[in-house]
């Protein structure tokens, strides 16, 4: 899996992540989709990797622009 991820993104555990999604990113999707589609947003899906069993199996690419929220 390769995972390409903007580095605004980064934050120092799981908790904070959880924070960003709900109180950051949520809202502002929620305002491009009432925008975009005229209906509401959720959070439906939240991928957490915890470890990876076969080293290099997953690779992450954190690149200095802003990518999503």
């Amino acid at each position: 899996m390769i995972l390409v991820v903007g580095a605004q993104k980064i934050v120092p555990d799981v908790a904070a992540g959880m924070r960003r999604i709900y109180e950051y990113c949520y809202p502002l999707e929620d305002a491009r989709a009432r925008r975009a589609y005229g209906v509401p947003s959720g959070v439906n899906s939240i991928l957490i990797i915890n470890k990876a069993v076969t080293p290099g199996r997953v690779t992450a690419i954190i690149v200095k622009e802003r990518l999503g929220f």
